[in-house]
């Protein structure tokens, strides 16, 4: 837990090629998350080298709480192989 959100490190990937995940909070529209994943681990749709919109980004606590963003531009997403970077709308 960070002053203004929270960090997952697991520099190996052992979990899903899961490397990192950092949430920061911020006025309305201002929250930032942003996740790595890399290796053999990772499971699809991940690799994938075109990740077609809209996409629905969601993460959910331990304790049920759930944060969720659609993303509909096709520009919101940027692909490039291995790389994907998707902002919000």
């Amino acid at each position: 837990m960070t002053s203004n959100g929270f960090v997952y490190l697991d520099p190996d990937g052992t979990d899903s090629g899961i490397r990192s995940l950092r949430l920061r909070a911020g006025a309305d529209g201002g929250s930032k998350v942003v996740f790595k994943a890399k290796g053999p681990n990772v499971s699809p749709p991940y690799h994938l080298e075109f990740i077609p919109v809209p996409i629905t980004v969601q993460l959910q606590s331990t304790t049920g709480a759930c944060w969720q963003a659609v993303h509909t531009a096709a520009g919101s997403v940027r692909s490039q192989p291995g790389t994907h970077r998707i902002r919000g709308d």
